[in-house]
């Protein structure tokens, strides 16, 4: 419903108000038609995975070259293939570092039967090595404490 409702107010105000012809990109962060395809052109010609695309010629834009409607990227190099996303099981994923601390791994656990003892105990004796700034704010307090003090008496 609120697709349907945002894709009528986007075809209205696209029929009603005209491409932006004067630069706004430093004030809104948006570009003109003619700054959009600059835009591409340097896009296409730095990174050879881009290339301008015409479409269908009823969705077309006046204000776009008809070659140059819209950009896309094919032949990316990706580790995970969408075959992989497709599997992907929200179950998988464990919490590091206790369920209040909001730090979530969504690979391989390292307390499974794949991961690696040693890797676990080294991230058990990282975290250790870690100081609690909760435990040394009242030592560092006392610290200040103590030199205003002293700079009280020298006055």
């Amino acid at each position: 419903m609120r697709n349907a409702i945002h894709s009528i107010y986007k075809k209205t105000a696209e029929a009603v108000l005209p491409p932006l012809s004067k630069s706004q990109f430093e004030e809104k962060r948006v570009l003109t038609p003619q700054e959009f395809v600059q835009a591409g052109d340097y896009l296409v010609r730095a990174c050879p995975t881009w290339s301008w695309e015409s479409g269908d010629p009823s969705k077309a834009r006046s204000y776009f070259p008809p070659e140059k409607q819209y950009l896309v990227t094919r032949h990316v190099p990706c580790l995970s293939r969408a075959s992989d996303i497709e599997k992907y099981d929200p179950k998988s994923e464990f919490a590091l570092g206790g369920d209040d601390e909001g730090w979530v791994a969504t690979h391989q656990d390292p307390g499974s039967a794949g991961g690696s003892a040693a890797a676990a105990a080294a991230a058990a004796r990282q975290e250790d090595d870690i100081p609690d700034l909760d435990a040394e704010e009242p030592a560092a307090a006392a610290a200040a404490a103590g030199s205003a003090s002293q700079q009280a008496d020298a006055d």
